[in-house]
């Protein structure tokens, strides 16, 4: 049954590994931006056999980091591409996954690995978010592989790899894992003074051995060769780039970011019953902690694993909360522990057993019990308020929240002081019909989730990046915040830039030979901002749809200073757009077709063409091109979302109903492919309600 279980977890998300996230994913864009940017390096080894030919080293830790060789054996196997980088990505949080559940089974027993991994198998955030190569799914890979050694082995040598293997998941991996050392603390010590009272601070010694080997390993390798372009970086993403933490200037600040957790992260949003049973893990284990004895002999049945999961669980909810930008990406790390803490709990409800409550409470769990409390009935309320009444604010709900939180509290203490020292009865029956429920809700949920995107998954990351190489000339260098993900199905090459840090960098494009920008809105002000003179004279080339985002493709070679840039040859796309923008009449050449017949497979040329024909009412030519762009790319919600407003078109000058019943249809594609485009369903209703009189009735 494990092995069924772990396949089913590997095949839904090995699945489509090449298919675009879920549009609602994420509210940032970091799905579609940050993990071509982690392979980047590995690509151009693999393509160029050089791992830095521009010699950029404002992101050694991209360059430095363990994505970097697996990238490489990835590429080698099977060819740079969408797939293979993603695969990466699937390498390391699908083996976080398994370690983790090693861990759980270690600690908390069979049962409740196997419930681990129900829980875990359809989590919404997890399976997809794991299906891309984010540098946190290699520090959680890496601190757990750390986490197996020292719960599997008392050897001093494993001890020595543990430390080891949670210095590379921080300083190969994510800097942010320097939190780990908390709840590695936190088990190390429990060990010490009740399970393994034999080592003393042996294992512990160790462990920071090996750890500190690492850091010193990443001090010569990562921090001395490039310290200004290291600590910049940091300080950037630390505090420059979103300022000081709001968490930390006012009382109220920091209620709200305690609370909130992530404004629209979706993280608690996405797994509710997981994060309850959760609050009951945490609750348990504050219980026992509130008890005299608990500090002379231990938690009783809890273990150094399960304080290891609650530390863990502190440790990152405190460590993120306070910061201004909290991404969900930062928050991958505590659907672990969450499963495992949830499954813990269901375990116990399943082996109900009778029982005598280890005493009553006193007052200080009052204390303790209230944060979690306001935390979840913030986030489950909140969520309750957004789809049913409407937007839900802070200011306008801190009050309620507070007294349901106190209400709770309250509650749950009375009902503790009632059973305190009393005998408990088994209730096996309904323990394991509590267990089947929420566990099916759990799986069915995720499974209904899952296979709504499973169903009509899209392909326009990759299709975009097979169009592109049509697009542009060969010696092209594209650089802004999507320049890496279009570029991994193609040999161009790509500099890693996002517009609107802190400090604009005036010598960019000078020190780098970039003839082209790809960048959406937000990304496209700033580059105005900070470089006037080239955005205003940049030529626009055409538009890419990248999840709901429009990017807009824009040429600037020739306007750098960069000798190599404008040494940039016009592809034959671009000098057909050209001569469009000069005489508009671009079907009066040959040329024009000759180039879709040379680039058979392509969306561009045939959607350029095709919009230049609409212009000059060749509808039927349209049509047939329009329909050449869709083959090249099925998938794509925006040509179906054109192909629709065609339609439309067509209906409104003719009144053909066949036309409005066409338009009708690929509007329910597109939003089949993009659920969450509202613009898109705007389109659709007002043709669905739209009235036109057709010929007979002129």
């Amino acid at each position: 049954m494990v092995l069924i279980l772990i396949g089913l977890c590997f095949g839904v998300r090995f699945s489509n590994l090449d298919a675009d996230a879920p549009t609602d994913l994420s509210t940032s864009t970091d799905v579609y931006t940050d993990p071509a940017q982690y392979t980047l390096f590995s690509r151009l080894y693999t393509q160029a056999g050089d791992l830095n030919p521009f010699d950029d080293n404002r992101f050694a830790f991209f360059l430095n980091s363990a994505v970097t060789p697996a990238a490489i054996a990835s590429f080698k196997l099977f060819g740079v591409s969408v797939w293979s980088s993603n695969l990466v990505g699937l390498f390391f949080s699908f083996g976080a996954l398994l370690l983790f559940y090693v861990f759980v089974r270690r600690c908390s027993g069979i049962l409740a690995s196997v419930l681990f991994l129900l829980l875990i198998m359809f989590n919404y955030n997890q399976l997809f978010y794991g299906r891309v190569p984010f540098l946190e799914h290699v520090m959680a890979f890496f601190a757990f592989l750390s986490l197996v050694m020292l719960v599997y082995s008392n050897g001093r040598l494993a001890a020595v790899a543990a430390g080891c293997s949670l210095g590379a998941g921080i300083f190969f991996g994510k800097m942010i894992g320097l939190v780990f050392l908390a709840p590695f603390a936190a088990l190390l010590l429990y060990e010490i003074f009740y399970e393994r009272k034999g080592t003393r601070y042996t294992r512990g010694a160790l462990f920071m051995t090996g750890f500190l080997f690492v850091m010193l390993v990443w001090v010569f390798v990562s921090y001395l060769p490039m310290r200004e372009q290291v600590a910049a970086y940091l300080s950037e993403h630390a505090f420059n780039l979103y300022g000081p933490p709001d968490g930390l200037k006012s009382v109220d600040g920091f209620i709200w970011k305690f609370m909130s957790f992530g404004d629209k992260s979706r993280l608690v949003e996405r797994m509710q019953l997981p994060v309850v049973l959760t609050a009951v893990f945490i609750g348990m284990i504050l219980y026992r902690a509130t008890r005299r004895e608990s500090w002379r002999s231990g938690f009783g049945r809890f273990n150094s694993g399960h304080i290891f999961i609650v530390v863990m669980i502190a440790a990152f909810y405190g460590a993120l909360m306070i910061w201004n930008y909290r991404p969900l990406r930062y928050q991958l790390v505590l659907i672990y522990p969450i499963c495992g803490a949830a499954a813990f709990v269901l375990s116990r409800l399943w082996q109900a057993r009778r029982s005598v409550s280890p005493g009553r409470p006193g007052y200080l769990l009052l204390g303790l019990y209230f944060p979690m409390v306001v935390v979840l009935i913030y986030q489950i309320f909140g969520d309750y308020i957004q789809t049913t009444v409407g937007d839900f604010y802070y200011e306008d709900y801190r009050l309620v929240v507070a007294a349901l939180a106190v209400a709770v509290t309250v509650g749950i203490f009375v009902l503790l002081r009632q059973f305190g020292s009393r005998r408990i009865p088994s209730l096996r029956l309904t323990g394991r019909v509590t267990v089947i429920i929420v566990t099916a809700v759990v799986v069915i949920e995720g499974g209904i989730h899952f296979n709504s995107w499973w169903i009509t998954p899209a392909y326009t990351a990759r299709d975009n990046g097979r169009d592109l190489p049509i697009v542009l000339s060969k010696g092209a260098v594209l650089s802004g915040p999507y320049a890496t993900a279009l570029t991994l199905e193609n040999d161009l090459r790509s500099v890693i830039h996002m517009f609107g840090v802190s400090k604009a960098d005036p010598g960019l494009f000078e020190r780098f030979p970039i003839t082209h920008l790809i960048v959406d809105i937000t990304n496209e002000q700033r580059a105005r901002e900070d470089y006037p003179a080239i955005m205003d004279s940049a030529t626009e080339v055409l538009s890419y749809r990248i999840g709901r985002r429009k990017a807009r493709l824009y040429r600037i070679a020739g306007l750098t200073g960069n000798r190599d840039s404008d040494g940039y040859e016009l592809s034959e796309f671009e000098k057909l757009s050209v001569r469009k923008s000069q005489d508009g009449d671009i079907f009066a050449e040959q040329s024009a077709l000759e180039i879709a017949g040379q680039y058979p497979d392509n969306m561009s040329v045939y959607l350029f063409l095709a919009r230049a024909a609409r212009e000059d009412s060749l509808y039927e030519q349209a049509e047939v091109l329009l329909k050449k762009a869709v083959e090249f790319s099925p998938t794509n919600y925006n040509l179906k979302a054109l192909t629709a407003d065609f339609y439309g078109d067509l209906y409104s000058q003719t009144g053909d109903i066949r036309y409005k019943e066409k338009a009708l249809r690929h509007y329910e594609q597109a939003l089949m492919l993009a659920p969450n485009a509202g613009e898109v369903e705007r389109e659709y209703e007002q043709l669905k309600g739209k009235q036109i009189a057709g010929p007979e009735e002129l």
